[in-house]
């Protein structure tokens, strides 16, 4: 898929929400597991493997010949960024609690699709204090039950294998406030984008957001 050509700040297309039908998205990934778990779905609903055999972010070495799945290694936008910050503004309480989740790479190395899908994964696997628990039950009396449900789900699962027992005693992450909204649905840039001082500070002020979905609400596409 081209990139588009008519505005500043470009999105890899692989990344967008799938403006044919939403509810299958490009990407079909659980966000609560590790990013090369995340499955690549074709126009034809075909799912492939993204390519994370090759090295670190920003090498280029990723391919995309139709077979073997997503360039993760193709910068996320053009022109390219070593600073991206990802709004969580859209994800229920998320960016109440803890702000956007900010995406560096040194050296003026361009962020990848690689680098974003780890960041957001490691971002929502924080694990989640005392003090922020509270909270968290103060915004909303379901809110509490919600995310323990999600916990025991999430640490229950006959596929952790010998894992099990250590994620249960990890406790709660923050990936449990999503409750069954854990799927990636997309992502989007807004800009101008009023400058709280976090943002890209050269050139156009934009933001990325991303958007997950509950999986109820998913077309399930089976490999």
């Amino acid at each position: 898929m081209p990139w588009p050509t008519d505005a500043p700040v470009r999105l890899a297309p692989c990344l967008i929400p799938n403006t044919v039908n939403p509810y299958v998205p490009q990407l079909k990934w659980d966000v609560s597991s590790h990013p090369s778990t995340a499955r690549r779905v074709t126009g034809a609903h075909v799912t492939l493997p993204l390519d994370f055999a090759a090295g670190g972010g920003g090498g280029g070495g990723g391919r995309d010949d139709g077979t073997t799945g997503l360039r993760v290694d193709e910068p996320v936008t053009y022109p390219a960024s070593d600073r991206i910050i990802v709004s969580c503004d859209q994800i229920g309480i998320i960016g109440q609690l803890w702000g956007p989740i900010v995406i560096e790479r040194s050296g003026g190395r361009s962020v990848t699709i690689r680098d974003l899908l780890a960041g957001i994964y490691a971002f929502f696997q924080t694990r989640v204090t005392r003090a922020e628990v509270e909270r968290i039950s103060s915004l909303g009396e379901d809110n509490y039950q919600s995310m323990v449900d999600a916990y025991r789900r999430r640490t229950t699962q006959s596929d952790l294998g010998a894992s099990r027992d250590w994620e249960w005693r990890e406790g709660v992450r923050r990936v449990d406030c999503l409750g069954e909204g854990r799927w990636w649905w997309g992502a989007w840039l807004t800009y101008p984008y009023y400058n709280d001082g976090d943002d890209n500070l050269e050139g156009i002020l934009w933001r990325l957001h991303l958007g997950l979905m509950d999986s109820a609400h998913r077309n399930v596409i089976h490999i």
